[in-house]
């Protein structure tokens, strides 16, 4: 499993067969939430989003911070 970050997308990639299990544009994301044991998305309107397993602590603070970062630029840089 692999998850893929953009400035403009997060998807899940299974590896093996190299196929997308879901694909999300980040302006639809309303929150992700840090949990035990991976990342929850929302998605606008609350609409629950899909669930990011990463079991580390510290890979899972530095992937979310990724992720806001990527938000924040496309969200106030995108033309």
């Amino acid at each position: 499993m692999l998850v893929l970050l953009t400035y403009d997308r997060i998807m899940l990639v299974r590896s093996k067969r190299l196929t997308t299990e879901w694909d999300i544009k980040l302006t639809d994301i309303q929150k992700i939430s840090k949990e035990r044991t991976g990342m929850t998305i929302t998605l606008k309107g609350g609409t629950n989003g899909p669930f990011i397993p990463v079991q580390d602590e510290s890979g899972r603070n530095w992937f979310y911070k990724q992720i806001a970062i990527g938000m924040f630029t496309h969200h106030h840089f995108s033309w």
